[in-house]
Order: C-alpha cells, then sequence, then structure tokens
C-alpha cells in the first residue's frame, strides 16, 4: 500500500495542474525539453507550444547553469530560495552552478500595507493602532517570505514588524509537493542526476522552508542566541516580543547600526576596522566551540555595527546545531591545519563522514596532501582556512564520505565571514585568533573529568552488552536448530576485514589500558594514600610513571605488529 504522505503529495500535485503545467512549460522555454521528454512531461505543456520548434530549442551545456538560474527567477519565491540553498552546497553540485546561484537575489516588491496590517490583526486580535503608537507603511526590506516595517510602542520603544506574505505557506506547500514528484522523476529517469539524490534535496529544503515559515523558530533562535551572550558585551542581539509574536508575525527590536559590508563608510566614520574583523570573528568561534550553536547566514546584511564597535546579529531563520564530537572535530582539523598534519585531517574526516561506499584511506590521504600542501610554509594569514576546508569536503566527497550538513554549513558560515574579516582588515588571521578556543577545548578533551566519564559510559555500555547477549545467544542456537537456517555472504575482500578488525582491537586494547592506568592513578593522587612528596602521593606518581612505562611498551609492540 501506497505511503499515505506520498498519496497526499500525488493528490496535492493532480489539484494543482496548473501550476505544475506552469512549471514544466517555463522549464521548456529555457530549453530543456529534452530532460521533460524523458521524464515523460511533455504532454503536460500546452499543444500550441509543443507544436513551436522554437520551444523545442536544445539548451547548450555550457548554458544550463544559467538557464536553469532563469528558470527559477520566473518559478517565483519557492524555487528562488530552493537556488539559495543551492549555492551552499558547494560539496554537491558543481562551482558553475554554485556562482549562478548565488545571484538570485530574494528581493521582490511589497506587497500592500492594507494586507500587512490585516495579516497582524488577524495574528494579533488587536488593530494595529491599538498595538503600535506609529507603523512606517513603507517596508524596510521585501523578502519573497515576509517583509519588514519599522513600528514604535506608546513608550517610545522603536521596533521591527517581521510580516509573512499572503498565502505563501500554501504556495510553498504546492511547489515542494511537486518538486517531489519532480525529484522522484528525475531520479527515475536519468540515471546521471541520480547520484545528487534529488529527492533527498528537496527533503532537506522541505524542512528547511517549513522553519523558515515558522516565526516562532526564529524568535526562539535569537532568543537562545541572546542567553548565550548576555554576559558578552561584543554581540547584541534583538529582542523578541513574545506578546506581539506569531507563527506568521513576528515583533523584535530595532538595532540601528552600518552593515559590515558598508566598508567606506565605516572607515569614514572613524571605526576601529581591526577591533571588528577581530570581535566578529571572536563571537563566531565562541558560537561553535563554546556553545554549539551558531548564526548560519552570516551575510553582511545580517551584521551591523553599532556605534561602539559592538557586533549586532540579526534574522535568525537559520542557525547551526552541532554536538560536542563535532566541536572536536572542528577543533581537530583546525589545529591539523596550524600543524600541517594532513594525515590528521583525512583520519578526522573519515571518523566523522557517513560512508556511501568503500573508502581507500592511503588515497583520500593523498588527494588532502594534495589540497594542503601548497598551503605549507606560507604565512598563516595568507592561508583561507573556511576555503582550505571546503575543498577538503570536496575531496571527501569525491571518495565516497557525506559530511554531514551541519558541518557544511558551519564551513560555508566561517568561509563567509572569513571573507568579509579579509575584506575589513587584510592583516586578519582566523587561524591564529582560533587558538585560544581550539586550546580550551582540547584542554577539556582530555581532562581527567572526560576520560573518566568515557570510561564509565565505556563500561555502562559493556555491561549492558553482557547482559543482553546470553539471552540473545540463546534465541539465535535455537533458531539455528529448529529452523531452516542459513548465512550467505560474498567473502571477497575478507582478508581486509580480518585485518581491519585486527587493528581496531588492538587500538580498543591500547586505549582501554591507558584510560584505566590513569583512571587509577588519578582516584590514588586524589584519595593522597601512603608516602607523600611535596603534597603529592608517590603511589600516584609511580602509578602515573608505570600507566606511561606499559603504554609505550604496548605501542611499540602494537606498531611492530604492524596492526596499529
Amino acid at each position: 500500500m501506497p505511503h499515505p504522505f506520498k498519496l497526499f503529495r500525488i493528490n496535492q500535485t493532480y489539484r494543482n495542474i496548473n501550476r505544475l503545467r506552469q512549471i514544466i512549460t517555463v522549464f521548456a522555454k529555457h530549453g530543456f525539453y529534452r530532460f521533460l521528454d524523458e521524464m515523460n512531461l511533455t504532454s503536460i505543456i500546452p499543444i500550441l507550444k509543443r507544436i513551436n520548434k522554437a520551444e523545442r530549442k536544445e539548451v547548450e551545456v555550457s548554458a544550463i547553469p544559467r538557464r536553469i538560474r532563469l528558470v527559477f527567477e520566473e518559478l517565483g519565491p519557492t524555487f528562488i530560495k530552493l537556488g539559495q540553498m543551492l549555492s551552499t552546497r558547494q560539496d554537491l553540485i558543481p562551482d558553475e552552478y554554485v556562482n549562478e546561484f548565488k545571484k538570485l537575489q530574494d528581493e521582490v516588491p511589497p506587497f500592500d500595507i492594507k494586507t500587512v496590517k490585516e495579516t497582524i490583526e488577524d495574528e494579533l486580535k488587536y488593530p494595529c493602532d491599538v498595538l503600535f503608537d506609529t507603523f512606517d507603511d513603507e517596508p524596510i526590506a521585501a523578502a519573497s517570505i515576509a517583509q519588514v516595517h519599522r513600528a514604535t510602542l506608546s513608550d517610545g520603544t522603536k521596533l521591527i514588524a517581521k510580516v509573512q506574505r499572503p498565502r505563501i505557506e500554501k504556495t510553498t506547500e504546492t511547489d515542494i509537493s511537486i518538486l517531489f514528484t519532480l525529484a522522484g522523476l528525475v531520479a527515475r529517469y536519468i540515471p546521471a542526476l541520480e547520484w545528487y539524490n534529488p529527492v533527498g534535496i528537496v527533503e532537506e529544503f522541505s524542512r528547511s522552508m517549513r522553519k523558515e515559515l515558522d516565526f516562532i523558530i526564529e524568535a526562539a533562535n535569537a532568543e537562545r542566541m541572546a542567553r548565550y551572550f548576555e554576559d558578552d558585551p561584543k554581540l547584541k542581539v534583538p529582542k523578541v516580543y513574545w506578546e506581539y509574536t506569531t507563527k506568521r508575525v513576528l515583533i523584535m527590536e530595532y538595532i540601528e547600526g552600518i552593515s559590515i559590508g558598508d566598508i567606506p563608510r565605516l572607515k569614514s566614520e572613524g571605526y576601529d576596522m581591526g577591533l571588528i574583523a577581530k570581535n566578529s570573528v571572536n563571537i563566531f568561534l565562541k558560537q561553535v566551540l563554546v556553545h554549539g550553536f551558531f548564526h548560519g547566514d552570516l551575510h553582511p546584511g545580517n551584521i551591523l555595527i553599532l556605534k561602539d564597535n559592538r557586533i549586532a546579529l540579526i534574522d535568525f531563520g537559520i542557525v547551526g546545531r552541532i554536538n560536542k564530537k563535532m566541536m572536536e572535530s572542528f577543533a581537530t582539523i583546525f589545529i591539523s591545519l596550524l600543524r600541517e598534519d594532513y594525515e590528521a585531517i583525512a583520519e578526522e574526516y573519515v571518523e566523522m563522514g557517513l560512508f556511501t561506499g568503500s573508502v581507500d584511506l592511503e588515497e583520500f590521504k593523498r588527494d588532502i596532501r594534495d589540497v594542503v600542501e601548497p598551503y605549507y610554509g606560507r604565512p598563516l594569514k595568507d592561508v583561507k582556512s573556511g576555503e582550505l576546508m571546503l575543498e577538503t569536503i570536496r575531496v571527501g566527497m569525491k571518495h565516497g564520505i557525506k559530511v554531514q550538513k551541519e558541518f557544511l554549513l558551519l564551513s560555508r558560515s566561517s568561509m563567509t565571514l572569513e571573507g568579509v574579516a579579509r575584506q575589513i582588515d587584510p592583516e586578519f588571521n582566523l587561524l591564529e585568533e582560533g587558538k585560544p578556543f581550539i586550546k580550551s577545548l582540547l584542554v577539556q578533551r582530555f581532562s581527567p573529568a572526560r576520560v573518566t566519564n568515557d570510561v564509565y559510559k565505556a563500561v555502562k555500555e559493556l555491561t549492558q552488552f553482557s547482559a543482553i547477549f546470553p539471552r540473545q545467544l540463546k534465541i539465535l542456537l535455537k533458531k539455528m536448530i529448529t529452523d531452516n537456517f542459513s548465512i550467505e555472504f560474498n567473502h571477497k575482500g575478507l582478508e581486509d576485514l580480518i585485518g581491519e578488525l585486527d587493528r581496531a582491537s588492538n587500538r580498543l586494547s591500547f586505549s582501554m589500558v591507558i584510560s584505566a592506568l590513569i583512571i587509577g592513578s588519578s582516584v590514588v593522587m586524589f584519595l593522597s594514600k601512603g608516602p607523600l612528596y611535596a603534597g603529592l602521593s608517590i603511589l600516584g606518581i609511580i602509578g602515573y610513571c608505570l600507566a606511561g612505562l606499559f603504554a609505550l611498551v604496548l605501542a611499540f609492540l602494537i606498531i611492530r605488529s604492524g596492526k596499529f
């Protein structure tokens, strides 16, 4: 039986056949008739346009990226947003497409003030002139999803009102349902494009759009960022007025500032350019490496500079969240760039990546080396770390490693901000600025408390496994005796698998021995048992020495075995 959501999408697509016809016709007009014909969609095109041979002229391969951009522009907000999302996926699509999609502008004519006020009144249940002392009729910004107006409260507080476009949610849902249908047809009828996972792209886009269409999520993101930085004078986050905020209306504090991209004005008004670059990047690194929560759309329009060189961030529709493991991966890659250790970079990508096939680690390391080596020996200020990280991600994709999308957003955000910082201060050095944060994170990683906690988790998992293993083994043996039970497998490459298992078990033993010895010695030191020297337990000191000696011996034996 078909999945109910799929039935819903199909039914919704056919209920909106006119929109589907419009989309297909626009693609045909821009030279994609052959692709549509391969997917059996040309019958939807009006007959007069099918007869017209000019409509069936194929587009040249070199012109495809530009033509797709023109298609997206003509089809409106949903497709413009899709193109903008694809422009951030340098790991997935070629540069020529990325560069074209970056040209898509999310600027559309504003809708009328009457509709704006009706939306506010429908959402907040009060007339605008009761809610606000003043409300500007002219918007200060108009985009495909919403537009922004200035307003004031009766006490003089300055606000901005972000109001969703009428029927935008319904329009978006219709377009997304059609995109799911088209993506499925592309994957089915054009095998060359299946690698790009068109259905997966639409699913990711759908999730992103649904979040952007809910202003409560954006308000919560802003408040969370403000809470993290409430004691940091370098960052200002606009206050959310929850009593005036709904899914379709967002009321926030109005912040007056200069865009960080308006460099001539900043210089002419005497701002400290070096301090601005330093503060903006330090704030971003703190978001990533301390809180694991960062602004995901750091273009210059969303970064304002206040009178005292403070940074203000606006528009929290796109944010990134990373866990402790990803923070540490980012730190490891960061510090590996400083140490010129391409092998560590390669191994870290393998650790955090999702495998779409077998990975030749040695070849992967060689390719990483080819990307990173040209930067070695150059001054750190000449190393564009954001671009370098993105290049390493692309190498990973080539080898079948699919890096998590949060890390991609992080790489894009760091690359964008680094570019802005270098425009402000050409001598700016992101790698140098990141050292204190990396050092702090690495200290936390190897602290006794962290090691103890990791060992505790490992012991807990082993205990749970020991409890269920006999019962599972009993069930398996019973099934083998009473049922027709067979195991089929392809033994090709089994020797490599055994070698990998051997190496993995040796590494596990190595880690457990070191951890156990360190923890035991730490406990003795903490309890201060036995004779003391300079306030420290001699037994604990001996334990540490033995731990180091045994670890070295074990490491030597494993290395000599060739299985390390």
